[in-house]
This record gives C-alpha cells, structure tokens and sequence, in this order.
C-alpha cells in the first residue's frame, strides 16, 4: 500500500514514529531474550516442622543455567536461595528451630535463619 505524503511536518511525524515504534519493538525484544526461564526440579511440600522446599532450574539466554531454592507455602511464592554453581541440585534437609540447614553431597551447608522465609 503506497500512500502520498506532503509536506515537511508529516513526513517529520512519520518518522518520529517509526523512530519510538523501532525503540520499543528493540526494548521489548532484548527483555524477552534476557528473561530467565525456571523449571520445577523437585519439591517437598509444607510440612509443620517448616516451610515448602522447591528447587528450580533456571535457564537464561545469556548467562547459562544455574538452580536456586525456593522456600515459603507454594512454588511460585517463598524465600529464594540461589545454590552455588557446582553444587548438586537435590539437597538434604533439616530443620531446626533456628532455621533451615541444607546441605549437598558436594560438602557444602547453607544455613537460613527462619527470619528470612517466616
């Protein structure tokens, strides 16, 4: 569809949209590729001793895949617990009334005070 422009003002105008219309169209682009994607590893539900424990993997455009823990009543909702590159992803639990102590086959503890997910 070919369309006949006159004058300096529209054709200023069209090209101040196309301007804003190719910054937003790049913006939205780069944040969909920066966004991480998380996939559900494995779960142990709420117990009353202490709170859900999911582990997911998080996958990212740029930057590789790493797994973090999330610790609160549901999946999508908790205190998160990034687990260090290198570490297993299905750590040991035990609660205790000071917090959470995981730990890995790996060696490796993290301790979380029951202040943060609480």
């Amino acid at each position: 569809m070919v369309t006949k422009v006159s004058g300096c003002l529209v054709k200023i105008l069209l090209v101040l949209v196309g301007v804003v219309l190719g910054t937003v169209l790049t913006g939205l682009t780069g944040v969909l590729l920066l966004l991480p994607d998380r996939e559900l590893v494995s779960s142990t539900p709420p117990s009353p001793q202490g709170p859900g424990l999911y582990v997911k993997k998080v996958e990212r455009t740029v930057g590789g895949t790493s797994f973090e823990l999330w610790m609160g009543p549901s999946e999508d909702r908790g205190h998160v617990v990034p687990i260090p590159n290198g570490w297993d992803n299905a750590p040991e639990h035990e609660f205790t009334p000071d917090g959470v102590r995981l730990k890995f086959r790996s060696g490796g503890e993290i301790f979380v005070p029951k202040a943060s997910y609480s």
